[in-house]
């Protein structure tokens, strides 16, 4: 029997999913720090603010503020391995390095990474071909190790 993984899920306030983004597509435009406009604040002072004075609504203000960069701090930290691996892949798109198993483009200093297969077969990929990987894995609703697990290539 399979022991149990704990993961972690950030989940925004509508409780979509914030863990570990494939940043292309609709996620690529998506907030890391939720818009605050004025409509809202003053929606939340209503509702949230008993004895409406400057000061209160200025604590409420900060308060809210708070909240917001400590929700994006959250959705930052549950997503860092994706932001990386998409810089890295971004700029291996503009070396001379080569192609790994997958075809995908890698630059001179790119860190190559071994994605072992079930079968033992052993896949070398550098940022891109890894993002491709895990795609394609999702798809067919598998999952394969994180990036900062798997062993690095040397030649």
């Amino acid at each position: 029997m399979k022991a149990a993984q704990n993961t972690t899920r950030t989940l925004n306030a509508n409780g979509q999913e914030w863990s570990d983004l494939d940043l292309t597509g609709y996620n690529l435009d998506r907030n890391i720090l939720d818009p605050y406009t004025f409509s809202g604040l003053l929606l939340d002072v209503h509702c949230g603010v008993s004895d409406i004075t400057p000061e209160a609504i200025k604590a409420h203000f900060e308060e809210q503020l708070r909240a917001k960069a400590r929700c994006a701090r959250e959705v930052f930290a549950a997503n860092a391995e994706s932001i990386y691996l998409h810089a890295i892949a971004s700029r291996d798109n503009d070396g001379d390095g080569g192609e790994d198993d997958y075809g995908e483009p890698y630059g001179n200093n790119a860190q190559l990474r071994v994605i072992v297969g079930e079968g033992g077969q052993r896949t070398i990929v550098g940022a891109a071909g890894y993002l491709r990987a895990k795609r394609e894995a999702a798809e067919e609703g598998a999952t394969i190790a994180p990036w900062s697990t798997l062993e690095v290539y040397t030649t």
